[in-house]
């Protein structure tokens, strides 16, 4: 788990990767990539089939990976960890992000605040701007906050809750 929120300092994870023989060493690839990007990654570059139905793509096509990628934040879940309200998906913060903008999105009550953000100008997401109502990346928003907010995450099976043993923490 990242944190309470979807921001760019919780959220990015950098990805270094090291081709063969020094393949594109030194370079650097703006574009937006996620972690469920690595798999068919390795697999392209092994030179072996591709996974039925996944989501990733391999890191090697050229031009634009994703128009967008979504992050929440980690709280809310099965286990209490982080204070929430109100409780399972409907407490999410969810962030979208294109190569232009970050778009977020918090549960206040009943409403939504929305954060905009300009990745160039903004890359640490520190001056929020007027959000925009439209677009590719609102759309995206609205989609992955419809699905947070409908999400339910019951208990583990299983799971017992109480006292932590101090030698373990």
């Amino acid at each position: 788990d990242h944190g309470a929120y979807p921001h760019v300092e919780q959220a990015r994870v950098p990805l270094l990767v090291k081709l063969p023989k020094g393949t594109d060493a030194g370079t650097a690839d703006g574009r937006l990539v996620s972690l469920i990007d690595i798999a068919p990654t390795a697999l392209a570059m092994a030179s072996l089939q591709a996974l039925p139905d996944a989501e990733g793509v391999s890191l090697r096509q050229s031009g634009v990976l994703h128009p967008s990628l979504s992050a929440e934040s980690s709280h809310c879940k099965r286990i209490d960890v982080l204070p929430c309200s109100p409780h399972g998906g409907a407490g999410k913060v969810v962030a979208v992000r294109t190569s232009a903008l970050t778009l977020v999105s918090e549960p206040r009550g009943k409403a939504e605040q929305e954060t905009l953000y300009h990745r160039g100008a903004d890359p640490k997401e520190w001056m929020p701007e007027k959000m925009l109502k439209e677009g590719v990346a609102y759309e995206h928003l609205r989609a992955v906050r419809l699905d947070r907010r409908a999400r339910d995450y019951p208990p583990l099976p299983g799971l017992e809750t109480g006292p932590v043993d101090p030698e373990l923490e």
